[in-house]
């Protein structure tokens, strides 16, 4: 009887997760800012990739399924040059930790207009060897033929990823623990999971 009520429990799991659609990232506009002692400083992530589903629930509530972004840290880029973008990839430690990574793990997605949700992303965020986990807040919109976009900012410290925050010019310039991360990313249907 055990065995029947797992298999049962199984088929229902397995349906429910098969009418998931999978998603494909197609564009990208991803940006880490902060501040210094001499200015303030953007760097733009040029290379981000996706996995994952979305699933519109009967209740009209979203379901993000299997979502996995990742972040080459050689693809970080600043406006300010080369000696910024080594100080970025050295802090980041690139050579032994060479991606960041943000693994959903839950998603509180409540509608929050016509195809638009808010939702509350718990994940685990992997960032220079250290992984802790974090909730950002997200905007998640439908659009046309398919179409889905995730845009929103997610506040954190450096320290808390054990991190030291670069510094510059024989330590004359010192940049901010606090950092920002701003994203707008773009999906479109691939196949079905």
């Amino acid at each position: 009887m055990k065995t029947i009520i797992s298999l049962i429990a199984l088929v229902v799991a397995v349906a429910q997760y098969g009418t998931a659609q999978a998603y494909q990232l197609i564009a990208s506009d991803f940006t880490i800012s902060g501040t210094s002692n001499l200015h303030d400083w953007e760097s733009k992530v040029t290379k981000v990739s996706w996995t994952g589903a979305f699933q519109i629930m009967d209740d009209g509530t979203l379901q993000i399924r299997g979502g996995k972004v990742t972040i080459p840290v050689s693809g970080i880029l600043s406006t300010k040059g080369r000696v910024m973008d080594n100080k970025t990839h050295e802090a980041l430690k690139k050579a032994s930790h060479p991606n960041i990574v943000f693994t959903a793990t839950t998603v509180n997605a409540t509608p929050s207009g016509t195809n638009t949700w808010t939702a509350q992303v718990k994940g685990t965020l992997s960032l220079a060897g250290v992984s802790k986990q974090v909730t950002v807040k997200t905007i998640i919109k439908a659009g046309a033929d398919g179409k889905m976009s995730a845009t929103g900012t997610h506040a954190m410290k450096m320290t808390d990823f054990g991190i030291s925050p670069p510094t510059a010019l024989m330590g004359t310039m010192t940049t901010g623990d606090a950092i920002t991360l701003k994203f707008a990313l773009d999906f479109t249907t691939s196949s079905k999971l």
